[in-house]
């Protein structure tokens, strides 16, 4: 249960990061790569999801990882990547965020 409240912590840290980005053509989008791959490189973040069983959350935070660490892919080609992962209506879901809370919230953190 541990890996997952470490899962669920860095997911909502990767949106909170995401979406003070917004919108694409922001010029953070650099900070916010960089942002989140300190994000899942940190080690209670790697080993959680390591480790964490398999769940809709856990496979939402790998694939965010796998994007991040994509060699294939520049700055703005993994940006554009993870918004649709991030800003998925079931991870909002998962995350007890309402329906479109992006729209609401991303000019402003969550609480």
């Amino acid at each position: 249960m541990e890996h997952q409240r470490a899962i669920e912590i860095a997911m909502r840290e990767a949106q909170d990061i995401l979406w003070d980005s917004l919108p694409p053509d922001s010029p953070a989008k650099p900070h916010a790569v960089r942002n989140l791959r300190l994000l899942f490189q940190r080690g209670q973040t790697r080993l959680a999801l390591r480790q964490a069983p398999d769940s809709l959350l856990t496979f939402h935070a790998r694939a965010v990882q796998r994007i991040l660490f994509d060699d294939a892919r520049d700055e703005d080609g993994i940006f554009a990547a993870l918004v649709p992962v991030l800003d998925d209506p079931g991870l909002n879901a998962l995350l007890g965020l309402p329906p479109n809370s992006r729209i609401t919230i991303v000019h402003r953190r969550r609480p």
